[in-house]
């Protein structure tokens, strides 16, 4: 497989000024929480096992080896790169160690280095988009940092750019007339927003000092030995880092961190001011450690921008440390050792340790130069097709796991990122305004009212705004991510604070699957809590009882962790009240239960702990909400006790516009429908009759219930039964890139489920009261 490069990120982000400033950054909320990690010795690149407690080896060899190499970076969705002596060789699928190319050859004429150097390129960074920077000394005694973004499709470069010679790449001098340059970092997306100077290079200049270098404005000194870090004799600076530390009011206060040739870690604060001790390498080593090397002692470091943790390589003894921030009063005061539990034979947990790596093994000793961080982690759908892991708990079980993929493509590349705490907007507003700062949510297209109603049970959810920018920047180039919907059935859970949390899947391109695959998310494992998926009524009970003591009001339980899929890039069926432009809703997934069972026909964004929403819109004005997002108090109507059966009309209903817009048509410009004209006439006179019974069903089953209801509840199944198995052997004549298919039979599959096991047992003996 081979990761596409979704999108090409802004070559600079212009600033208006240099001057010092206070970040006022929004509060944020929704974090991306899954890292990859992977360490460079000179000659091999290692994958880190940081994830999986129980895991049987520290790291994996991925097969990549060079004969010098000086620093590797691994990027979100663009594979690999690295600086091989004089030529950035890149990997677009780590997996595949002998499909490389030669991104950059430092010795190239258009970069403008001294080839006569023995290493023409000192340090390499890549950013979001895959955009390279290098540093390299220029002719003369000055070094540079050159830009290297790709040629467009018709092999122009962009403006400023000129061609190299030896790769099909642009390059543009960014800075130059600097010292020697050892290190870079980039510094965009959240970093940008919360630390002082917005976006730009981070680099460490002569092992001793850390400049910034903004667009468009003057080089900014950050620390140097005299004014801040205060080396000890001949000691140096390895690495820097940036960390963001969230306080509790939830604005962040950036830290700049720096290695150093005797093993400490220094802090110095974003506004500058002595830097501090945070952590001593050397001391926090365990007794039981082997010095695995001769070379000289030697720390690389990065600090992952979501998950607040720092990586720290110790190249004498072969280790690579993970560290967590220690706050005191919003402050950074130390690093510390994170930990992982420790399991004896039983798989009983018997303690905590620290969480630290050895890069000497079974495949090898491979003494580490530096590690390398990227957002997500990379999951082979081949690996799938039986059953795969994609996160492990905090207890090294599968929290979530998928099976039964089937491709129709070569290409079978997923980066998987978990987003948590995503505000309801609808239900929890002042959190969304303090995030996003805006006031009207509606006006901000955050939350869509299309009736004008006011009422959250009438409204959807835009998802876009509230997503993380280690995501929507990797789609800035493409145009940006669509306004993708939560649907007005579905709801953050009111138990959680109206908070959900969700998997965002981005396949390489080319990606195409067939039929449908089965998930299941262990809610509890990912996020600590769940609502379970049982009833828990005994048969025959309602689903919601009158409460004597209280008029109007009704107990009962809807206790559910729902589960959705909505796309970011294949649009949903056309609903008149949201327009005439594509439209990207979600769609239920849950299919079974186990804690979310669910069914999917392809990857896109996965919310997983929503509950279904209590209240259904009745257009009553007068309908007024509680301030703590129950449903408006004053409505014998509610809560309503028909919400399942009603949800069953809805995704009948959606069924058949997936069915006529989306699978029978040229809905994603393949050049023919997915299903014959055949096979899409049957399945639209099998859906009506069924519709035809449905309605009959849900008629008979309202207050007061009458006999045929149960005659026509069944006659529904059997029509949708026979729906289910033409479906199942309709054959795709045309292309299908959406797998429109499985999409039908995943929604056919919810529809059954959510009939079977929360529409039928919520029938109250004497019908549904809510009409």
């Amino acid at each position: 497989m081979a990761m596409a490069n979704v999108s090409r990120f802004a070559r600079w982000i212009a600033l208006t000024g240099a001057a010092l400033c206070s970040a006022a950054g929004a509060q944020e909320l929704a974090i991306q929480t899954l890292d990859r990690v992977a360490v460079n010795s000179t000659n091999a690149v290692l994958e880190m096992d940081f994830a999986d407690p129980r895991r049987s080896a520290d790291f994996t060899h991925t097969g990549i080896t060079g004969a010098a190499l000086q620093s590797c970076i691994l990027t979100a969705i663009d594979g690999l790169y690295c600086l091989d002596g004089p030529v950035v060789r890149h990997w677009a699928d780590p997996a595949l160690p002998g499909a490389a190319d030669d991104a950059v050859d430092c010795r190239d004429a258009a970069l403008g280095f001294d080839v006569r150097a023995p290493g023409p390129c000192t340090a390499l960074a890549v950013k979001a988009g895959g955009d390279l920077l290098l540093a390299g000394k220029s002719k003369g005694k000055s070094y540079s940092v050159v830009a290297v973004s790709p040629r467009a499709a018709d092999g122009t470069c962009p403006s400023g750019f000129v061609p190299l010679t030896r790769t099909n790449r642009c390059a543009d001098v960014a800075v130059t007339g600097r010292p020697l340059v050892v290190d870079l970092v980039p510094v965009e997306g959240d970093d940008a927003e919360a630390f002082p100077f917005g976006a730009g290079i981070l680099a460490l200049e002569e092992r001793k000092t850390a400049v910034f270098f903004p667009d468009s404005a003057a080089p900014v000194v950050l620390a140097t030995n005299q004014g801040n870090w205060k080396l000890q004799g001949n000691e140096q600076l390895h690495a820097i880092a940036l960390s963001r530390l969230a306080n509790a009011s939830g604005t962040s206060g950036v830290y700049l961190l720096a290695t150093t040739s005797l093993g400490r870690i220094l802090a110095v604060a974003s506004g500058g001011g002595l830097a501090r001790q945070v952590f001593d390498v050397n001391a926090a080593r365990a007794p039981s450690s082997v010095r695995c090397s001769a070379a000289a002692p030697a720390y690389g470091m990065r600090a992952s921008s979501r998950s607040g943790r720092i990586y720290v390589t110790d190249r004498a003894f072969c280790q690579v440390l993970a560290l967590e921030p220690v706050a005191a009063g919003g402050v950074l005061s130390g690093l510390e050792n994170a930990e992982e539990p420790v399991f004896d034979a039983s798989g009983q947990q018997t303690g905590l340790r620290a969480l630290t790596l050895s890069t000497a093994g079974s495949a090898g000793t491979f003494p580490p130069e530096g590690p390398t961080v990227a957002p997500g982690i990379a999951i082979d759908l081949l690996d799938c097709a039986g059953s795969c892991t994609l996160v492990v708990g905090a207890n090294g079980e599968p929290a979530a796991t998928l099976s039964k993929v089937m491709l129709a493509s070569q290409e079978s590349g997923l980066t998987l990122f978990q987003i948590r705490h995503i505000p309801d907007c609808r239900y929890d507003p002042q959190t969304c305004r303090n995030v996003l700062g805006v006031q009207n949510l509606v006006q901000a297209g955050v939350v869509v009212d299309p009736q004008a109603t006011g009422d959250p049970a009438a409204q959807l959810l835009n998802v876009t705004p509230l997503l993380p920018r280690e995501v929507t920047d990797l789609f800035a180039d493409s145009g940006g991510l669509p306004d993708m919907l939560i649907s007005r059935q579905y709801r953050g859970s009111k138990a959680s604070g109206f908070e959900f949390d969700a998997f965002f899947g981005v396949t390489e391109s080319g990606v195409v699957f067939r039929d449908t695959f089965e998930g299941e998310f262990d809610v509890a494992a990912l996020t600590g809590s769940e609502l379970g998926c049982a009833l828990n009524l005994p048969p025959g009970s309602p689903l919601f009882t009158e409460n004597a003591g209280q008029p109007n009001e009704r107990i009962g339980t809807l206790d559910w962790d729902v589960a959705t899929t909505v796309s970011e890039r294949f649009r949903t069926f056309t609903d008149p009240s949201l327009g005439a432009a594509p439209q990207f809703v979600d769609t239920l997934i849950n299919s079974g239960c186990g804690s979310s069972r669910v069914l999917s026909g392809r990857w896109s964004l996965k919310p997983y702990n929503l509950e279904i929403t209590p209240c259904t819109f009745n257009g009553d004005p007068q309908d007024v909400w509680a301030s703590d997002g129950s449903c408006p108090v004053g409505g014998p109507e509610l809560p309503d006790d028909a919400v399942f059966a009603k949800l069953v009309l809805s995704l009948y209903d959606d069924l058949h516009a997936a069915l006529n817009q989306l699978a029978c048509s040229d809905a994603d410009g393949g050049g023919a429908a997915p299903l014959s004209a055949a096979s899409c006439s049957t399945l639209d006179a099998t859906w009506l009759n069924g519709k035809d019974k449905l309605d009959k069903c849900w008629a008979a089953t309202q207050l007061p219930k009458t006999s045929a209801g149960d005659q026509n509840c069944q006659a529904f199944l059997t029509q949708f039964t026979s729906f289910g198995n033409t479906l199942a052997g309709a054959p795709v004549v045309g292309p299908d890139p959406a797998n429109r298919k499985g999409e039908l039979q995943a929604r056919a599959a919810t529809l059954l489920h959510v009939y079977q096991q929360r529409f039928v047992p919520s029938i109250p003996a004497g019908g549904f009261v809510e009409p």
